[in-house]
């Protein structure tokens, strides 16, 4: 039986979608997404989403008229003059000369975030940049409701903007991997994103610490020795090297693939610590993590996922395994 072709690892984004509300983390995701589209030829599509209209006429402006026609009439304008203020300011954003192309959408939904999710599925958005908050302030360990409604909801890998200062460059790439054969994508995600921005890469596996929550040291005797953990840390390294091994470059990227160095980290830690100390130790302005989906719930959006986009200092790209792992088992 001939071997199965590899995956490729470089991932074509046709169609990108951003979460645009014209605040500076919106701005910011924009000027990331063009960074992509600009070394891969795709579409942008500017997204905006606001809660439904009529209600809010018929009950406030126009409490006593009977609106019928005229009301459906009156929020298709108000959307369309949206739509027409999105495309400006994205103009000043993007400028004149930009070839990127891109287009306005504005929708309505019951929340933003849900009206931001049907459109990542009417558009079959490859990936979706947004940023972790709004107009509103920053709060250390948490994001914007939009932004963790897109992030739970949305089955596509979502970029997150967690610093809207400075240039949309990327440097240096954290890619947190946990040894299981999804992994894989998480992997080829973040070297796509290497190669576009030329950054550099580390690995990292955190190798649980089953004392991490024993507060009271009730499980003194339990603490890793010192052969326990050299064997953990081999198995780490070797499983994350089978997964560079079975990485595909395609040209033309060879040579510049090949340049790429990684550093695997195996710190001993709660997952979700481990992950954000190493990136901050690191120096690293994106993290790629995968986002297992909670046995249960509706969300894509896995407790140590959730936690790393909360507490890390940088961006994060966030991978959806759920869809992943349907598609191998139907291999």
């Amino acid at each position: 039986m001939p071997e199965a072709p590899r995956r490729t690892y470089l991932h074509q984004a046709n169609q990108i979608l951003v979460a645009f509300d014209d605040s500076r983390y919106s701005g910011r995701a924009l000027a990331y997404a063009i960074a992509v589209a600009n070394s891969g030829g795709a579409k942008i599509a500017l997204a905006h989403a606001i809660p439904p209209l009529a209600r809010y006429f018929k009950e406030v402006l126009f409490p006593y008229a009977a609106m019928g026609v005229d009301e459906v009439e009156i929020e298709a304008e108000l959307l369309d003059n949206a739509k027409a203020r999105l495309g400006e300011a994205a103009l000043k954003l993007v400028g004149a000369d930009s070839k990127v192309e891109f287009e306005t959408h504005v929708t309505t939904g019951a929340s933003p975030a849900t009206g931001l999710v049907q459109l990542v599925d009417q558009l079959d958005a490859s990936i979706v940049f947004c940023g972790a908050f709004g107009d509103t302030s920053p709060i250390l360990g948490r994001i914007g409701a939009t932004a963790q409604g897109i992030i739970a909801n949305a089955h596509k890998p979502i970029f997150v903007v967690r610093d809207p200062a400075g240039t949309a460059t990327v440097s240096r790439v954290l890619i947190a991997l946990d040894g299981s054969s999804a992994a894989a994508e998480t992997l080829n995600w973040g070297v796509s994103f290497a190669l576009r921005f030329g950054a550099d890469v580390e690995l990292v596996t955190v190798i649980p610490d089953p004392n991490s929550s024993d507060t009271c040291g009730l499980l003194e005797s339990l603490r890793l020795g010192a052969d326990v953990k050299r064997k953990a840390e081999r198995r780490a390294r070797e499983r994350a090297q089978r997964a560079l091994d079975d990485l595909y470059v395609p040209f033309p990227f060879e040579a510049q693939a090949k340049a790429l160095t990684f550093t695997h980290h195996t710190p001993i830690a709660d997952p979700v610590e481990g992950i954000c100390g190493c990136a901050a130790e690191q120096g690293a302005d994106l993290i790629v993590v995968g986002s297992r989906h909670p046995e249960g719930t509706s969300s894509y959006l896995g407790r140590v996922a959730e936690g790393v986009v909360r507490r890390s200092g940088c961006n994060t790209l966030v991978i959806p395994i759920l869809d992943v792992i349907k598609a191998q088992d139907s291999l």
